[in-house]
């Protein structure tokens, strides 16, 4: 009986954070991300604060608002909301 032939899995990243350059992840930010004192991480940071993180969240639902109601709309919302 033959054994099926193993698939390669060089491709497959180990972990959920495909990350490698080591540069803040938020478009407006492209500070260095320093390292960690004790080193260790699970997954590579992708982000060099929290304010940043915080910002890459607005920035993702923005878009995912803005792609559920449209340009027009979304501009119309933003002018309701901002004194």
């Amino acid at each position: 009986m033959a054994l099926p032939a193993m698939r390669s899995c060089d491709s497959e990243p180990l972990t959920t954070s495909s990350v490698e350059s080591d540069r803040c992840q938020n478009p407006f930010c492209k500070s260095i991300i320093e390292p960690l004192p004790d080193g260790y991480r699970r997954t590579a940071r992708r982000y060099c604060s929290d304010r940043c993180k915080l910002d890459g969240y607005a920035l993702r639902r923005a878009k995912a608002l803005l792609d559920k109601v449209g340009i027009l709309r979304f501009h119309t919302l933003l002018d309701e909301i901002t004194p």
